[in-house]
């Protein structure tokens, strides 16, 4: 195991971004051999999805034939059920950049 120390929650979100987006663009998923990446919840990530989305955004990295998968589901918790984390990403909830409103928080549906 490696431990990153960088001086701030802002850098530090940055470079575990930027590492991801190495990992996916040496990987070069295709249809046929896609990147598989889990999402932990919580706010922890929130940082490094931001960057993410802004390196996309930026056209540093592309999110096609990338696979993703919650890292901290319930068991047994039906993937619609409110407290799912299907549906935090899905709609957004923790602002992960897909439905976020205003900047909100937790945004809501769109």
């Amino acid at each position: 195991m490696r431990l990153i120390i960088e001086p701030n929650y802002e850098q530090l979100s940055k470079w575990a971004a930027n590492y991801v987006a190495a990992k996916i663009k040496k990987a070069n998923p295709t249809a046929e051999k896609p990147f598989v990446l889990g999402l932990p919840t919580g706010s922890s990530p929130l940082g490094m999805y931001k960057n993410l989305i802004e390196l996309n955004k930026q056209g540093v990295i592309s999110f096609q034939n990338i696979i993703t998968f919650n890292m901290d589901e319930y068991v047994g918790l039906p993937k619609d059920h409110p407290e799912s984390s299907s549906e935090d990403f899905r709609y957004g909830r923790r602002c992960y950049g897909i439905g976020c409103k205003r900047g909100a928080d937790y945004g809501e549906r769109s």
